[in-house]
């Protein structure tokens, strides 16, 4: 047990005067005038433990702040120091035992986020929306978030009432890890709450609220940007037509055939290559090749595709086949196909 005046002064400020054990001291002297919050914690593994915490006077005889036991951490309100004035930062336990003492101090506004309670968001008046904000002095909401790990640090809320149904898409850069969900009014069941989920689809007069959490980590909340943005609704599928020529040619000693026709295309960069079969009969058999020939640029106007049929186990000759060929374009708004089907003339070349 500590058992110096200055620890002494820790235990009855901190502990209602019962002993503290195994302390951890540090020194913060303010190079200029600064507001700051501390956290700290006892690593036990990857996760971290509340510990004890005391920020104590530059003279150690009085103490400035206790810290607050949070889900995973320990952490003290804003602690404003002017230049030259320093302070001690204590650790400690409340009974014998071993611990990875771990504290982290950071910059503070010192003014706590109005929309720090899910029942007090800031609301979102317009789309597109983007805000930063800090949230050093932000607290943990009680009710439990995605998959129970979410929430464990402190978190800010927003709320967004639709007008119309459409897409949103949501941007979080923050300088601590964080997450965040949108639940679909404030009575919501978890079941509908979305976790992380990037873009989600609104439905017009629906109150949704954002929530963005620090993880639990030492440092779970500082420097935070919201955007909230409507998502451009996908361009219409492509249109696309396929043709195929009335006639091909056929090398005689090889068999090989030539086939040609048009696409036309528009609504994306280009086509797929056509992909299609050619029929003959020969001596009352049907021989069939299947075949792949060129794609085309999506210009609106018409464009030749070309085909080289090589013949496997046979030979193509002068005289009629059937040629059936199709082709797919597509975009981000989806994908649109095209069929032909002829009977070609084939003419030795």
């Amino acid at each position: 047990m500590a058992n110096d005046p200055s620890a002494q002064v820790v235990a009855a400020a901190c502990n209602s005067g019962a002993g503290i054990y195994g302390t951890a001291w540090w020194r913060y002297t303010a190079s200029e005038e600064t507001t700051f919050v501390v956290h700290a914690g006892n690593r036990v593994g990857s996760v971290y433990e509340p510990i004890g915490l005391a920020v104590v006077a530059g003279d150690l005889g009085s103490v400035r702040a206790c810290g607050e036991e949070a889900f995973s951490i320990s952490d003290t309100g804003a602690i404003t120091l002017s230049e030259g004035e320093s302070v001690y930062i204590v650790t400690y336990a409340t009974r014998v035992d071993t611990l990875l003492h771990r504290i982290g101090v950071y910059p503070s506004s010192g003014v706590a986020p109005s929309n720090d309670a899910l029942v007090s968001p800031t609301e979102i008046l317009s789309l597109p929306f983007s805000v930063t904000q800090e949230t050093t002095l932000a607290t943990r909401e009680s009710e439990p978030w995605c998959f129970t790990k979410f929430g464990a640090g402190p978190s800010v809320w927003y709320s967004f009432k639709a007008t119309r149904s459409e897409l949103l898409k949501i941007d979080i850069a923050s300088d601590y890890t964080s997450h965040f969900v949108v639940v679909p009014g404030i009575d919501a069941p978890s079941a509908s709450w979305l976790c992380g989920e990037s873009q989600f689809q609104t439905e017009a007069g629906t109150t949704y609220l954002i929530g963005v959490s620090g993880e639990a980590q030492l440092r779970n909340s500082g420097r935070l940007t919201v955007s909230v943005s409507a998502v451009a609704p996908p361009p219409p599928p492509p249109t696309v037509r396929l043709t195929i020529a009335p006639s091909g040619t056929v090398n005689k000693k090889t068999g090989v055939v030539n086939l040609a026709g048009d696409i036309t295309c528009t609504g994306a960069s280009t086509t797929n290559p056509v992909n299609g079969s050619l029929k003959q009969v020969a001596k009352r058999v049907m021989q069939e090749q299947s075949f792949t020939g060129n794609g085309a640029a999506c210009t609106g106007q018409p464009a030749t595709w070309t085909a080289v049929v090589v013949p496997r186990t046979f030979l193509f000759s002068n005289g009629e086949a059937l040629v059936t060929a199709s082709v797919t374009a597509c975009n981000i708004g989806g994908c649109a196909s095209a069929e032909a089907e002829r009977t070609v003339k084939l003419k030795v070349g």
